[in-house]
């Protein structure tokens, strides 16, 4: 099956398993280095990942595979000014929110507020807490049988990009594996 790689766009047999020894298991290790462009890189190596039926190469060496999903619904977000942060903005932290564990009510100076991960503030006193890492707040715009790529996934959400290459988080309950 020839299947075209969203991160560089480039076209690859995906029927092809040999640098996934243990596809049995649903373990695959990504290796051989830049086989593409013929660059001389160390291989990449250690790079264990586990999503369930998982057997074939990645759609090109570079980039690891991605777990795949399709929509199962359409949804569009309605929240119009939310919160985007920098490595060093500093925020006051509300609630920890209940129904998505690990994600934390924020609001800047601004007043721009939302939920952001926990993990990437860190607590300066008095209720004030500082940003360790970029936030992009972006939702992604879905229909229903998008096909979409996971980039990471945090507390139940997924970065995900579309075969149009637009990016952005989709809640988990929004997805389905794809086949």
């Amino acid at each position: 099956m020839i299947e075209k790689c969203l991160a560089c766009g480039i076209e690859k047999d995906n029927s092809i398993k040999e640098i996934y020894p243990y596809a049995d298991d649903g373990v695959g290790v990504a290796g051989a280095g830049d086989a593409l462009s013929g660059a001389s890189e160390a291989p990449v190596t250690g790079f264990p990942m586990k999503f369930p039926g998982l057997a074939a190469a990645p759609a090109c060496l570079h980039h690891p595979a991605m777990p795949r999903f399709i929509a199962n619904a359409d949804y569009e977000e309605k929240d119009s000014n939310p919160i985007r942060l920098e490595a060093g903005n500093e925020v006051t932290v509300g609630p920890v929110d209940r129904a998505w564990p690990g994600w934390v009510w924020a609001e800047d100076d601004d007043g721009n507020d939302g939920y952001v991960p926990e993990e990437i503030l860190e607590p300066l006193g008095e209720g004030r807490f500082a940003a360790m890492e970029t936030f992009d707040p972006t939702v992604l715009s879905i229909k229903r049988g998008d096909e979409l790529e996971s980039l990471k996934q945090i507390h139940g959400w997924h970065w995900c990009k579309s075969a149009s290459g637009q990016e952005g988080w989709v809640a988990g309950y929004l997805l389905k594996p794809a086949a």
